[in-house]
């Protein structure tokens, strides 16, 4: 055999390896890209717009450089477009904020949030699983501080109205609501139902069972 024969054949065989390599390459990203649609995207999207308090926790560093456990309360409205949800703080004591997050498999709510006030420093990223049955969920977020270190904490919520029950007095009732309760009280967590229907049911108010201690 010639070398230019040969050549000419080491040629082609590079040239059928590159070929076949870029055509398994976009077949397992074509297939790949259809499991992931069929896994995580769903026909009915579980609806959480509405008007949820939530709590979650952070840690503070006092003037000897101890790190202190803080809990912040916030009322937060959600809306929902699809599997896609928006939302923002109506209510909250030091930190409010703007969310923007999605769906997945009906149970997973995953997504970012944003501080109003200094979003260059208070900003990162959440995951929560909601809960079968009941409009509640927890979960983590993950976050930047002042001092450049990456932080992760519990984050927990509940829903206290449909967003057709949002009104004005509606959110004056949550936040007279969110002073009292204490979702990192487990008991207290789960035994939650819907506290907007409870409230109109008993006319008390808040339920004792849901207060802090």
């Amino acid at each position: 055999m010639s070398i230019g024969l040969s050549l000419v054949l080491l040629l082609l065989g590079a040239f059928c390896s590159v070929l076949f390599a870029a055509l398994f390459q976009r077949q397992f990203e074509t297939s790949f890209v259809r499991l992931f649609k069929q896994r995580y995207s769903s026909k009915s999207v579980r609806d959480i717009s509405g008007l949820w308090i939530t709590q979650y926790k952070y840690q503070v560093k006092d003037s000897n450089g101890q790190l202190n456990e803080r809990i912040e309360t916030q009322i937060v409205r959600f809306k929902q477009k699809r599997n896609l949800v928006y939302g923002e703080t109506v209510d909250a004591e030091e930190h409010p904020e703007v969310f923007e997050g999605k769906i997945t498999m009906d149970r997973y709510f995953t997504g970012q949030y944003l501080n109003i006030l200094n979003h260059q420093n208070y900003h990162g990223a959440f995951q929560f699983v909601l809960a079968s049955g009941k409009e509640r969920m927890r979960g983590k977020w993950i976050g930047f501080d002042d001092y450049g270190e990456v932080n992760c904490d519990e984050w927990r919520w509940v829903q206290y109205c449909s967003a057709k029950e949002i009104d004005k007095d509606m959110i004056q009732k949550a936040k007279k609501t969110s002073r009292l309760v204490d979702l990192f009280e487990d008991k207290q967590f789960k035994q939650y139902n819907n506290w907007a229907q409870q409230q109109n049911t008993e006319k008390s108010g808040v339920s004792a069972s849901l207060t802090r201690k």
